[in-house]
């Protein structure tokens, strides 16, 4: 298996690549996110098993947030894009 990955984290900006080359074959992962004050959107496309799937999403808060994210898949038996949801709570302890 052979691997690369890229990123970068600063001025309200992030954005992470990553390539594979293994068993599944050719593998690309991808996304960007923009922070506005407590509010995060984000976006990005997964290349997978010869199909593109997108992802996108939002996280709304600082010491105690929401994450809603959306993205395709194809992980099923008749191989046909589905949408999913993931929902998170994250909470930041104190320093």
């Amino acid at each position: 298996m052979t691997s690369g990955n890229v990123g970068y984290d600063g001025d309200g900006y992030a954005f992470k690549a990553s390539v594979v080359h293994g068993f599944n074959g050719n593998n690309f992962h991808g996304g960007v996110e923009k922070s506005i004050g407590p509010l995060a959107l984000r976006g990005g496309a997964r290349y997978s098993r010869d199909h593109w799937d997108p992802t996108w999403g939002f996280g709304i808060g600082t010491r105690v947030a929401l994450d809603v994210g959306f993205y395709g898949t194809h992980s099923n038996l008749q191989d046909k894009q589905q949408i999913s949801m993931a929902m998170s709570i994250r909470i930041e302890r104190g320093r």
